[in-house]
């Protein structure tokens, strides 16, 4: 989980801090160690993980731009990719404009060199822009290029973070999914609607996206803490926090669970 933190001046929602110890910059921390688990214990493979969510409001940017400083914070080289190539909400916010994603899609001259950005506040993280809205976001992503973006990136950095659209709206979420090596679905507490439930059940059931852990955003005590043994976890069926012994409940059954619902 990571639990609600105080507003933030800037536009990401910057909260984590390399020393801090605040229950936000603690619970990150704990996300970026159990990496390791989610994707494999080889630390020299590069890493690329996606974020997605059902809907804008989750904060799938705003956890995906945290967890993008605290891997920068323990020395690894990050790169934070918008793929919202309709609104570009990691590239608005950071207040970053020009060639990116769209432009490097569709100009097979384009380097890599020609759309990496730094982060205006944290000049060692790398960011990719959205770039222009493009009339064929889906085609541009189904081309081989991007998967010829994606082997260059993991050539340069440990760590590949894809801001990518809500799953559902459009086709985009799915088909950029392929260069996953785990799929981060980021859910809000107090926010997410129980009737969406059966979608996520059938999501993880069916294995629509790699490797799929939930991240339970802005979670207030509730007794369990703020510890990745509920958050991470959802996604592979471990049952941590539950014990050893117990009956194994449903991806449903967990996360109702953990946001206060009674499950039977």
């Amino acid at each position: 989980d990571v639990p609600r933190a105080e507003k933030s001046k800037e536009g990401l929602g910057r909260v984590v801090s390399a020393q801090g110890t605040d229950s936000v910059s603690e619970a990150f921390r704990v996300l970026r160690e159990n990496l390791r688990f989610m994707i494999g214990a080889n630390d020299n493979s590069p890493k690329r993980i996606i974020f997605t969510s059902f809907g804008e409001s989750a904060g799938k940017s705003y956890v995906s731009y945290n967890l993008a400083l605290t891997l920068m914070a323990s020395g690894k080289r990050v790169v934070l990719v918008d793929l919202d190539l309709r609104k570009g909400t990691i590239s608005r916010r950071l207040g970053l404009r020009g060639a990116g994603v769209s432009e490097f899609l569709a100009n097979p001259q384009m380097k890599l060199s020609d759309i990496l950005r730094k982060d205006p506040s944290h000049p060692e993280l790398a960011v990719i822009v959205s770039g222009a809205v493009p009339p064929n976001p889906t085609e541009l992503l189904l081309h081989q290029r991007f998967d010829d973006l994606a082997e260059m990136l993991t050539e340069q950095f440990d760590y590949v973070l894809y801001d990518n659209v809500p799953f559902g709206s459009v086709a985009d979420a799915a088909i950029a999914n392929r260069v996953a090596d785990l799929t981060l679905f980021v859910l809000r507490a107090g926010k997410f609607d129980r009737r969406a439930m059966p979608d996520l059940q059938r999501i993880y059931d069916d294995q629509v996206l790699t490797n799929m852990a939930i991240i339970l955003n802005d979670a207030q005590g509730s007794g369990h803490g703020y510890g990745y043994g509920y958050g991470y976890g959802y996604g592979y069926g471990y049952g941590y926090g539950y014990g050893y012994g117990h009956k194994k409940r449903t991806l449903r059954q967990r996360i109702m669970h953990r946001l206060g619902f009674k499950v039977k």
